[in-house]
This record gives structure tokens, C-alpha cells and sequence, in this order.
């Protein structure tokens, strides 16, 4: 593995600033797309009617943007742990394409299974909830709420990148993307609120789609975990942590998405988000 010249806190930086980027990017954009210009379209496939408040919105921005900073450690150390030989993280396809393979499929399971396990006990036990509990004054998340959590919650959730690494040999690039490409971009599809086509919830017992993300945000709370889960469903099922409610998806409520009703819900001007004066003598205690 060829080794970095900068130090932890320099490598830190890089990888925090790259964060934010990618943010800007991955939540602007659908952010765009299905609430800054929202048409009678978009809006007959958002699950939840009602658009949040731009001070929401805010809020959800700035706790991503804090949020990064934390995920962001746990890259920096798997890159220090293996700077230092203390970890057994490689380059390249050391041991063959057939183990990078079965390694993608094991590592996949092993942190959604982690994912699933940190967030099912923080709606089960008091000081985990404590933790946790701020990400679910989100209920009608947006693109920005992908990781809009306190620190020690996206500490935890990163944190197979560098203990994995630690218990055997793991293709370091791999994981790295597989985190960036597969992880931070469901998890920003499943904070979408809409209901894509190519994603229904109906009959999807595998997968979390993102009206079950919405369920979870509208029902599951402190002693009560509901779809917990991130991209896998059988962790849920397993503790039957599933609803088994009336669905009240956007295809089921297909009859009252008139475009009547489209015009009587109110549309939040959000460019007050470019606004400097918006963000200025601000704190996310506020909402």
C-alpha cells in the first residue's frame, strides 16, 4: 500500500471537505429535483404530501454537514491503522478476483447488519435513544437528512472501516467505495420520500424502499423499533420490528393525488437557503 505523506489531522481535513462535496452533490441535486421545484409529477410520488420548512431543511443541512465530520474519522483511522501496520488492509486485488468478490458480498452483510444492530438499539435502550432521538425530529426527511445525526451515531455506523480491516485482510479500496457508492447512496435514496416505481414497497419483503424509511421516521420511536433496518429487510423481519399496517404509499394513495390537491398544498419557498442572513445567528436547538 503506498504510503501517504500527510498526517492524521491533514488527512481528516481532505476527507471531510471531500464529504461536503459529495454532499452538495448527492442531496442537492434530488433535493432540486423533488422539493425546491416540485411539480404535479414529483409530488403524486411523494409519500409524505406536506413539504417541510425551510428551517427544517436548515436544520437537516447543518447536521449532515456536522454529521460528516464524524463519519469521516473512521476512513482517517483505517488509512492511520494501516500507515502503521496495525491493521490488515491492502491495495489491488492481492488474493485473486474471486475472494475481492466474496469479500464484497461479506463485507455488504456484515455492515448492514451492523447498521440494522446500532439503530435497533437505539429505539430499544433509554441512553442509546437519548443519542438518537434528534434524527427523528426529522419526520418528513429530505435528501439532506442522509446523515443528519449526532456524532457518536455516525461514529458507530462507520465504524466497520476501520474494525474490519483489524480482524482480517480487506481490500481497503473496495470498502471505501463500497461505502461511498453503495451505503451513502441508498441512504440518501431511502431519505428521498418518494416512492419510486422501481422501488414499490409492495411485495418487497428484501429490501427497505423508502416508503418503509418513511414508516420508520413517522411511527418507530423510543421503545418501538420499525424498519430499522438499511438496505436488508431480514433483520427486521427476524425481530419483527416490521409494520403490518394499511399501506399509505403514494400508489395507494393514488386516487386523492389530484391536481387540485397538488395546488392547495403549500410550497415552502426554499431559495431563503442561499440566503447568508438565513444561517446567520442560527443553532440547531432552535427547531
Amino acid at each position: 500500500m503506498a504510503q501517504s505523506t500527510l498526517g492524521f489531522v491533514e488527512t481528516w481535513a481532505l476527507l471531510t471537505v471531500a464529504a461536503w462535496a459529495s454532499l452538495l452533490l448527492t442531496s442537492g441535486l434530488p433535493f432540486l429535483a423533488y422539493y425546491a421545484w416540485p411539480t404535479y409529477e414529483t409530488w403524486k410520488v411523494k409519500t409524505n404530501k406536506q413539504y417541510p420548512s425551510p428551517e427544517l431543511v436548515r436544520s437537516e443541512a447543518y447536521k449532515s454537514a456536522r454529521g460528516a465530520m464524524a463519519v469521516t474519522l473512521c476512513p482517517t483511522l483505517a488509512l492511520y491503522l494501516a500507515k502503521t501496520g496495525h491493521s490488515q488492509a491492502y491495495c489491488g486485488f492481492k488474493y485473486g478476483w474471486e475472494w475481492e468478490v466474496l469479500q464484497f458480498a461479506l463485507i455488504f452483510v456484515a455492515v448492514d447488519f451492523i447498521e440494522w444492530g446500532w439503530h435497533y438499539m437505539g429505539h430499544r435502550f433509554d441512553v442509546l435513544w437519548e443519542i438518537h432521538r434528534p434524527h427523528h425530529k426529522y419526520f418528513n426527511p429530505t435528501p439532506w437528512a442522509v446523515i443528519a445525526d449526532d456524532m457518536p451515531d455516525e461514529i458507530a455506523r462507520a465504524s466497520p472501516l476501520f474494525l474490519l480491516p483489524m480482524l482480517g485482510p480487506v481490500n481497503i479500496e473496495m470498502m471505501f467505495l463500497q461505502f461511498v457508492l453503495f451505503f451513502n447512496f441508498y441512504g440518501t435514496l431511502i431519505h428521498t420520500g418518494i416512492d419510486f416505481s422501481w422501488l414499490s414497497p409492495h411485495g418487497s419483503w428484501l429490501l427497505n424502499t423508502p416508503y418503509h424509511h418513511h414508516i420508520h421516521h413517522k411511527l418507530s420511536t423510543k421503545g418501538r423499533p420499525m424498519h430499522t433496518g438499511f438496505f436488508l429487510q431480514i433483520w427486521d423481519r427476524a425481530m419483527g420490528s416490521i409494520h403490518t399496517g394499511e399501506c399509505h404509499c403514494s400508489a395507494c394513495d393514488a386516487p386523492n393525488r389530484t391536481p387540485e390537491a397538488f395546488a392547495a398544498i403549500h410550497k415552502p419557498d426554499y431559495s431563503v437557503l442561499l440566503r447568508p442572513s438565513f444561517w446567520w445567528n442560527w443553532r440547531d436547538k432552535e427547531i
